[in-house]
């Protein structure tokens, strides 16, 4: 299992913390931790990091829910990095695109990226 700690960004930027198959959202800030929550409702769980959410300072209790699936984990990765990007540089965003389901491809070659990825083809190719 993953316990590795990776931020997303949901589509309002907020921070999501994907964690052992699990997405967290901010609950509440303090002066010395965050506490995160499961984002599935009704699932109360939740973890505290450290105020920079570079180390976690309390594990997560048992979740109610069911895990995220490994593919929409990878998707929300690919889409938060393809923003950040489209963002900073001036690449067209089609080129943006290729290069990321070129790593996408290169990182998990099990995973079909011709199928999975085939809505944002159709939306990119509106742009194009």
């Amino acid at each position: 299992m993953n316990s590795k700690l990776e931020f997303t960004t949901t589509n309002r930027n907020a921070l999501v913390l994907n964690y052992q198959g699990y997405q967290c959202t901010i609950k509440r800030q303090y002066k010395d931790k965050n506490e995160w929550r499961c984002r599935q409702r009704p699932c109360t769980t939740s973890l505290s990091l450290c105020r920079a959410n570079i180390s976690m300072t309390r594990e997560p209790s048992h979740h109610t829910c069911i895990q995220s699936s490994p593919k929409k984990l990878v998707l929300e990765e690919v889409i938060s990095r393809m923003k950040k990007r489209a963002g900073e540089e001036t690449l067209p965003i089609p080129q943006i695109y290729s290069q990321e389901i070129i790593k996408v491809h290169v990182n998990n070659p099990d995973m079909n990226t011709g199928t999975f990825f085939q809505c944002w083809i159709a939306l990119i190719q509106v742009y194009i």
